[in-house]
This record gives C-alpha cells, structure tokens and sequence, in this order.
C-alpha cells in the first residue's frame, strides 16, 4: 500500500539506478537515501512533526542538487512530484477537498512579504 511518501521511495531508487555505483558522487546518494528513509519511518511510525518536515525538506533540497548535477534533472521530477505536489508534509485534508473559504470580513487586506529563499550548493553535514 502506498502513502504520501511512496514518491519519494520511488524516486531514491530511480536515482540511485541512474548513477550507478561506480559513480563519484553514490556514496552521498546513498546517505541521504538512508536519512531520508529514517525520516519516512518515523513519520509513519510516530506521524509527522514540524522537525521531521524541516529534516526532510532539506534533504530533498540537497537530493535535488545532487540530481541536477549528476543525472540532469531533479530529485523531484524523479519522483514525479507536480510542481504544485508536495509530499513534504501529511495530507490534513482528504483529496479533492478543501478548507472552506475565509468570510469577507476575515480576508487579509494586504499581501504579506514575499518569502525568499536562499539555496546554496552543498551537501547537508551529517
């Protein structure tokens, strides 16, 4: 049976296929896998908590660059996440719904500042 992280399992075995083990960069495929991996088990063994979707957002952030820079495309496209999919975090709505909207006199009156992110290149330490 296959849950939200079933993705991501998917997609760690199809880079680790593509690299192959004789490449430089397996050895670091392989840790991330083994992290990423823990993380999954103790989401669904003791469910999620922001720690874990931190823990585990970095590593895809790291996983995705490693893609990008051996394989050629992102850890994410070989999971065959959307662009607007994420699997980061547990599903709290059952699909296809969604939270009702706000009524009027509870809609924000000004945007909020953009978040910006800053991504460096760099495998995440141990």
């Amino acid at each position: 049976m296959s849950d939200v992280y079933f993705k991501y399992e998917v997609g760690l075995k199809r880079l680790l296929e593509r690299l192959g083990s004789d490449h430089s960069f397996y050895a670091d495929a392989l840790v991330y896998q083994q992290r990423l991996q823990e993380n999954i088990i103790q989401a669904r063994r003791y469910g999620d908590t922001e720690t874990r979707r931190t823990e585990r957002a970095q590593i895809v952030d790291a996983l995705n660059h490693l893609a990008l820079e051996t394989v050629g495309i992102s850890f994410n496209e070989l999971c065959e996440l959307a662009r607007d999919e994420s699997v980061l975090t547990t599903p709290t709505e059952p699909a296809g719904t969604s939270p009702p909207p706000a009524p009027p006199d509870e809609l924000p009156t000004e945007e909020p500042p953009a978040r910006i992110h800053r991504r460096a290149w760099g495998f995440l330490a141990l």
